[in-house]
């Protein structure tokens, strides 16, 4: 019986598979040109290629199976052509034993007005010879979509599975909008860039040369930025990273509020950076007059060029690490168990530890000024001409590599001192002019 069953199945399939064949060989493949009103947007929901040119007389045609393209409806809705498949009331089946994929059906349009382009389904979009003041992108489907051409303010919204290629396409704005899977490559922008990535998506820009870039990534996905900008606000609360460490930044602003990591490169002239979550930062090529920097979580960042004032606020587990770093004066408030490390501290270090955290500095300054209340303990080497220390926690001063010509300790906790030679336990006052 099972025998029966199954050969009565098999019989069933091919007969099936066949008639399918032959309805597939009795639909021809043809070329059918088709009217067009005026329109300025398109707006596509099939699973065909789609080809448009944005230069030349206004046109559509259609080429494929006649059964297919039959089965395409092409409509003009205000300003907008719409191509989608017709709505069918009944039940069918299609087979695609032998096929190629999409049954070879493309769609050619030609629009010379086009501001915007709408995409919902799994069929390939390519977009040539685009020109424009502004033009507007949303792709929400699986198909890919590639654009050509030049245009002034370009506005793209992914939430969908496809991958945007801009490569090919000059644009002087753009304002990006990630929510999907799908990956976005841009290349070449010459003006502002905008960046909103809530998704998994990746962004890919290259060749920038822009005067701002503003990017906020709260999902999974990255962003991976090369070439020149003049100002970076980057905010990240995700688990996605910003890889601009092939990006030549004048001024960076910089937030981490997730675990997604951030690099920072170029001749930095000004720098503020906040570590909240557990990603880490990096800032290279700083040449700022000023820099603040503030950390309360358990993330670090990691500094390396010039600072002029270096202003340092740390209350949480990750660790500032500037040994390739050279700061003229440096302010430290330190409440938590992260570590500061300073190579080089040309001026003044004024430094606040209230914390279980340890700072390493080494100093060729005219003045150093220590302030312990907590656990943690301070290292420090090098020379200084003027040397105040104030011990009131359990942390030790340990300055056995320092040498300074003028020190003012004063130890009332359990903690000790040790600069150069001479050591300074608890109740003890020393003060050397």
């Amino acid at each position: 019986m099972k025998t029966n069953i199954k050969l009565t199945s098999l019989a069933a399939s091919v007969a099936i598979g066949m008639l399918s064949a032959q309805a597939h060989a009795a639909s021809p493949v043809t070329t059918e040109q088709r009217q067009v009103g005026a329109f300025s947007a398109i707006e596509a929901a099939v699973p065909y290629h789609l080809v448009v040119k944005a230069q030349g007389a206004p046109s559509l045609s259609l080429s494929g199976p006649k059964d297919k393209l039959d089965n395409i409806e092409t409509v003009i809705s205000g300003d907008t052509l719409v191509i989608r498949s017709r709505s069918r009331g009944n039940f069918s089946l299609t087979f695609n034993l032998g096929r190629t994929k999409a049954d070879l059906v493309t769609i050619a349009v030609t629009a010379p007005m086009l501001k915007a382009l709408t995409l919902s389904g799994s069929g390939d979009v390519d977009l040539d010879q685009l020109s424009g003041d502004q033009f507007a992108i949303r792709s929400s489907g699986p198909g890919d979509l590639r654009v050509s051409g030049a245009v002034r303010e370009l506005t793209m919204s992914s939430s969908g599975s496809g991958d945007v290629h801009l490569g090919r396409l000059a644009v002087t704005n753009a304002r990006l909008a990630m929510s999907g899977p799908g990956d976005v490559e841009l290349a070449g922008l010459g003006g502002e860039l905008t960046l909103d990535s809530s998704g998994s998506g990746d962004l890919h820009a290259s060749g920038l040369h822009t005067r701002r870039i503003s990017a906020r990534l709260s999902g999974p996905g990255d962003a991976v930025l090369s070439g020149a900008s003049s100002e970076l606000k980057i905010e990240l609360s995700g688990s996605g990273e910003f890889q601009g460490c092939s990006l030549a930044v004048e001024a960076a602003n910089a937030r981490l509020n997730g675990p997604g990591d951030a690099c920072v490169s170029g001749a930095i002239k000004s720098f503020d950076g906040e570590v909240h979550g557990s990603g880490d930062l990096a800032v290279r090529g700083l040449q700022s007059a000023q820099a603040r920097v503030q950390l309360s979580g358990p993330g670090s960042m990691t500094l390396d060029g010039a600072v002029g004032a270096l202003s340092v606020t740390m209350s949480g587990s990750g660790n500032l690490e500037a040994a390739r770093l050279n700061v003229v004066s440096a302010e430290i408030r330190a409440s938590g168990p992260g570590a500061v490390q300073l190579a080089s501290v040309s001026d003044s270090l004024t430094a606040q530890m209230n914390g279980s955290g340890t700072l390493q500095a080494a100093l060729t300054a005219q003045r150093a000024d220590i302030s312990m209340h907590g656990p943690g303990d301070v290292r420090l080497s090098g020379a200084v001409d003027t040397l105040k220390a104030r011990l009131h926690g359990s942390g030790d001063l340990e300055g056995r590599g320092l040498t300074a010509a003028h020190v003012e300790v004063t130890v009332d906790g359990p903690g000790s001192a040790r600069v150069s030679d001479s050591r300074f336990a608890r109740g003890s006052t020393h003060n050397s002019r």
